[in-house]
């Protein structure tokens, strides 16, 4: 509860025992309950907005024009869906892309998004590792408080395969996300002069990692 809302609260009390014997007694009761549990739960809520909104800004506005290449398929993982229940990256992210940079490029966007909250929004929270030339592991950096990822157990992609990994199913989340890249299809488009990007979300903005099947 926010240092202003106390102070009012008493004030409202105090008006509360000075009237006590009036007819707006119950009308004062109210006005007290909705001050001291309603106001700061809406208080945090537009706070959380306009995080939220921050975080949509800031990681759009981080893009530089030659992020990604119009001969490049990418594929969105990891994308954080909301924050606390303000939405931020579940749709139309390539869109805005599209509209902040007038680059237009294919992509898909896999169902496995970070869990983010008011704690680690702006942090390091997500590391890649690439144990080989066709997989890459999408783990958190911070191994004492580690970030969650959510979604299915797995999806499947024509140019690779997601796998959610210790897969929790009361909650839909696991502890990292593994991609299996096809090689054949890496290939195909490789063959046409295209290719594939992996783009995922850490340090309040997007991160991309070209795949070269290397």
């Amino acid at each position: 509860m926010s240092a202003f809302f106390i102070p009012l609260g008493f004030i409202i009390l105090f008006s509360l025992v000075s009237h006590f014997r009036s007819r707006n007694t119950i009308f004062l009761i109210i006005v007290l309950l909705i001050i001291i549990f309603v106001l700061p739960t809406t208080q945090y809520q537009i706070q959380t907005w306009s995080i939220g909104g921050r975080v949509v800004h800031d990681a759009f506005a981080s893009v530089e024009p030659t992020f990604i290449s119009p001969n490049e398929y990418v594929l969105f993982v990891g994308l954080p869906n909301e924050l606390d229940g303000v939405p931020l990256f579940e749709n139309a992210t390539a869109d805005a892309i599209h509209v902040y940079h007038h680059v237009f490029f294919f992509s898909t966007r896999i169902l496995l998004a970070t869990i983010l909250d008011r704690t680690n929004y702006n942090q390091d929270i997500v590391s890649i590792k690439h144990p080989d030339s066709l997989t890459y592991v999408l783990v958190p950096t911070n191994q004492t408080h580690p970030v969650k990822f959510t979604g299915f157990h797995s999806w499947k992609h024509p140019y690779a395969t997601f796998i959610l990994n210790n897969f929790v199913t009361s909650t839909n989340s696991g502890n990292s996300i593994t991609i299996h890249i096809n090689k054949k299809k890496l290939d195909g488009l490789h063959a046409e002069g295209r290719g594939l990007a992996l783009v995922y979300f850490t340090n309040g903005r997007f991160q991309k990692i070209s795949v070269t099947g290397k």
